[in-house]
């Protein structure tokens, strides 16, 4: 028992940063997309959807960086790196995003059907919305990503949170000469 909830812990210290970050982008998309449909209301549905979309998509992180397919690139310079993870992370996001009615109607009790109905209401201008928003998330996602595991693992965290600065979490990551 105490092996599962070892495991447990490993997974979510592994997946938090993920998680919380993609739980405030997510509802700030959901925020967004209140505004352009002139709601000015965020639900508790849309709250629960944006939720349930920070955890997978946290989770869905963690598991894709253990792919090879995802360090084609960890030779070139780091933009590549950076481009191509955000490409695929905002791919399997964006079939996230594509079925968001359908998780919707399933969390309001409505059913496939009531989803379907649902997207025929669908704009062009919400799509765009959110692959931008979904876009910009994964690009400032990877980016920060990259230059922790460059500088080395938990050297931004120490540099915005620890008190540090970041030379000096530099220093304390890179062995003596």
């Amino acid at each position: 028992m105490a092996n599962i909830f070892a495991k447990i812990g490993h997974e979510l210290k592994g997946a938090i940063v993920p998680i919380v970050y993609f739980f405030v982008m997510f509802h700030l998309i959901a925020f967004t997309n209140a505004l352009l449909l002139e709601s000015y209301e965020i639900t508790p549905s849309r709250a629960v959807l944006a939720t349930i979309g920070a955890i997978f998509a946290g989770k869905a992180i963690v598991v894709a960086n253990k792919l090879p397919f995802l360090n084609l690139f960890s030779g070139k310079p780091l933009v590549i790196g950076v481009l191509w993870r955000s490409l695929v992370y905002g791919f399997f996001a964006a079939l996230l995003f594509a079925n968001e009615h359908v998780i919707k109607s399933l969390i309001e009790g409505h059913g496939f059907a009531g989803a379907f109905e649902e997207t025929k209401n669908i704009s062009l201008r919400h799509v765009a919305a959110n692959c931008i928003w979904l876009s910009l998330c994964m690009l400032l996602y990877n980016s920060f990503a990259e230059l922790d595991r460059i500088l080395g693992k938990g050297t931004l965290r120490r540099a915005f949170f620890g008190g540090g600065s970041l030379s000096a979490a530099s220093q304390a990551a890179s062995p003596s000469s």
